[in-house]
């Protein structure tokens, strides 16, 4: 395929598409200056799919604002957009409604149990699961999580008035995302290389361990596409990946995965996208839309618009 890179929006960690609306929302935090000490305000994008223009849809958000992990509910009665937010105070869920034109901010949701939040899925109107990819605030204790690969992280959910833990002992909890009949619960582990399938109780939002898919590469963030099937974006070298955290220059590939979690297809996994970090470093997100593949990353200052060819 041919991929042009979209400028404007730095560090494009998640993205999802709207596919009522043909519109991506980006998630977009500049986590290179935010290391470098600057106070970086993060934001929500719009990137229209067929004129291809940016819009910053968050500039009148109150209170400091560094998006993570988003996730978009489509329900009979609205349309709502869950995003973790990484603030100095803590960590929280901001929900907004969406009309496919503008965001409307309607609460924050907060609690002790949102200890590292690193994605979100929104299952109601108020109600989400949410990954934390740490036990540890910070320390040594974290990075012992990291290189140890320890089980340690977990799964939130927030029923519309408390939030519990839904699932644990996993390693790295990452990306997480639910089955187009909402039966199923979809978490990446990162540094395992693990994808744990969970069924979900629709009425109690228990989920029960079902499968695990080992895939042998960093695991980000999960889109699922209109026929359920997953496309998720990957480290396939971690260390790769770490030392491009800390250098710009140093590059780290970059992987999208095409994954049936009914494994109905031969073979049951491909490669998307596949490239050495030239064209993009870091990738953490991909999301189909017709022919088109939005990847984004980490930290890049750009996002990848990929076309297939035509015979692909």
């Amino acid at each position: 395929g041919r991929c042009a890179g979209v400028t404007g929006a730095a560090g494009a960690e998640d993205l999802t598409i709207d596919r009522l609306h043909s519109v991506a929302l980006v998630s977009s935090t500049d986590r290179r200056a935010l290391a470098a000490g600057s106070d970086v305000r993060g934001a929500i994008f719009a990137y229209d799919l067929r004129s291809r223009a940016l819009r910053d849809l968050t500039a009148g958000f109150s209170g400091e604002f560094r998006p993570h992990g988003l996730s978009l509910y489509r329900g009979r009665e609205g349309t709502r957009l869950f995003v973790v937010n990484h603030t100095t105070a803590g960590h929280s869920i901001e929900v907004f409604d969406w009309d496919g034109l503008e965001l409307d901010h309607l609460e924050t949701v907060e609690s002790e149990l949102l200890v590292s939040p690193n994605d979100v899925v929104g299952v109601g109107l108020r109600q989400f699961y949410a990954t934390n990819d740490h036990a540890s605030v910070g320390g040594p204790s974290r990075m012992l999580e990291e290189f140890l690969r320890l089980r340690r992280s977990t799964v939130v959910f927030f029923d519309g008035e408390k939030v519990s833990v839904a699932a644990q002992d996993i390693a790295y909890a990452n990306g997480i995302n639910v089955s187009p009949n909402g039966r199923e619960i979809f978490v990446a582990s990162t540094s395992r290389g693990t994808l744990h399938l969970y069924t979900r109780n629709v009425q109690s939002g228990d989920l029960h361990p079902n499968t695990t898919i080992e895939l042998g590469t960093g695991l980000d963030n999960i889109e699922v596409d209109s026929h359920g099937m997953l496309w998720i974006g990957s480290h396939p070298k971690l260390l790769s990946f770490l030392a491009h955290a800390g250098d710009e220059e140093s590059r780290s590939p970059s992987q999208v995965l095409w994954v049936d979690p009914d494994v109905g297809f031969d073979p049951p996994v491909r490669d998307a996208f596949l490239d050495l970090g030239e064209d993009l470093s870091g990738s953490s997100v991909a999301a189909p839309w017709g022919s088109r593949l939005l990847i984004g990353s980490v930290f890049e200052e750009h996002f990848l618009d990929c076309e297939r060819d035509p015979d692909a």
